[in-house]
């Protein structure tokens, strides 16, 4: 519980490191602010805890990709970025430590988000053609491929769908501004969370 509830401390601290590169690096975001509202910091804090807690990682490896896809959560929702730092670290910590999907091989992992990165780019560019460039941004195209590379395979498609429903829900509340962008990859970490939930919940949900 003790590394759980570090990594839940660290997961704002990720956000706002990634916004601030984010800012350092890219020329069109230099208007973005590095600091999270109140109410961000403390969804980082629960996203991280709660995935921390469902997943149970044996490494600190574990924990701090936790803290990394939590981070990416707060920095979408509170600027519509995801660093790429903060995906990357993602991808490279399941890559290196297979923290959620240790039965899988490294090779599979990496051509598993390969194949889904040339989806999400022709998809992107559909959606973008179709609604305008901040249809589907890049960012989420890298996050999804992520999410192929750290999930165990059974796991992603549960994670999109609960992601892409729940912003589908967001995008319907009433109380939305007209035209507000909404911040997918939050609502695929928060996929993400709950099929982490759901298979240690029910472990025959998930067939390894």
């Amino acid at each position: 519980m003790g590394l759980a509830a570090a990594c839940a401390a660290l997961a704002p601290l990720a956000a706002c490191g990634g916004l601030w590169v984010a800012r350092a690096t890219d020329p069109a975001l230099a208007g973005i602010s590095a600091g999270l509202r109140p109410s961000t910091v403390m969804l980082a804090s629960g996203l991280a805890l709660g995935m921390a807690l469902a997943a149970s990682p044996t490494t600190l490896a574990g924990f701090a990709l936790c803290a990394c896809l939590a981070g990416s959560a707060a920095a979408d929702r509170d600027q519509l970025v995801l660093p790429d730092i903060l995906t990357l670290a993602a991808c490279l910590l399941s890559l290196a430590f297979r923290p959620f999907a240790p039965s899988e091989g490294r090779l599979i992992l990496l051509a598993v988000g390969v194949g889904i990165y040339v989806l999400g780019v022709a998809f992107a560019w559909v959606m973008r053609a179709w609604r305008g460039r901040a249809a589907f941004g890049q960012g989420d195209v890298k996050l999804i491929a992520g999410l192929g590379m750290i999930l165990p395979a059974g796991l992603i498609g549960p994670a999109v769908l609960v992601g892409a429903l729940s912003a589908l829900a967001c995008a319907c509340l009433p109380a939305r501004g007209a035209g507000r962008a909404i911040p997918l990859g939050l609502h695929l970490v928060l996929g993400s969370a709950v099929a982490l939930g759901a298979a240690a919940a029910f472990p025959s949900l998930l067939r390894r």
